[in-house]
């Protein structure tokens, strides 16, 4: 009688909150073991956007995802427009991650937005790099360059708005949209 294979086991899954230097709460899943890769996202999505690469690699490698500030499950400041969402906040953001799963040095993907956030990471933080995966990314500045459209920072401050204003539903809304 033949024996049957072992089913595989599933890779370790931790999920938690790393505080950046300003207080603000940064939610961050890891899955897996091994050597670090850190995902950064587009401007708008979650950590749903890298499930076909957590499938993938997480069974070699911890696969780090995270939510930018006033994304997914991260806080949301209380006053918009007050609120630093540049490339080089998110880069800090993105150490203040990595120092809370306990990753010293990680490969760096970025979708879209995610590659300059990973450049400027790996300017800030050079010893932390293990290598950069720029995928789909803007060149300069990315609001200003979406779709070629010259009045998309407006269109992105309007909708952060009312995003805002409408608080935890958004989600329900612009969550099946991302997806």
């Amino acid at each position: 009688m033949t024996s049957l294979p072992a089913p595989p086991v599933a890779p370790p899954v931790r999920t938690g909150f790393a505080t950046a230097d300003d207080g603000t709460r940064l939610y961050w899943r890891a899955v897996g073991t091994g050597p670090a890769i850190a995902c950064c996202n587009g401007v708008g999505v979650s950590i749903f956007f890298w499930k076909y690469l957590v499938d993938h690699y997480s069974d070699r490698h911890t696969v780090v995802m995270w939510d930018y500030r006033a994304h997914g499950r991260s806080d949301r400041p209380v006053d918009l427009d007050a609120m630093d969402m540049s490339i080089r906040r998110h880069a800090l953001d993105l150490g203040a991650v990595l120092d809370a799963v306990g990753v010293e040095r990680a490969l760096l993907l970025g979708h879209s937005m995610g590659c300059q956030v990973i450049f400027e990471f790996n300017r800030v933080f050079p010893a932390r790099v293990m290598g950069l995966v720029p995928m789909l990314g803007s060149a300069g500045r990315t609001l200003e360059t979406f779709y070629d459209f010259k009045y998309s920072p407006y269109f992105f401050r309007a909708a952060a708005r009312m995003f805002d204003r409408m608080g935890d539903r958004a989600h329900y809304v612009v969550r099946p949209l991302l997806e």
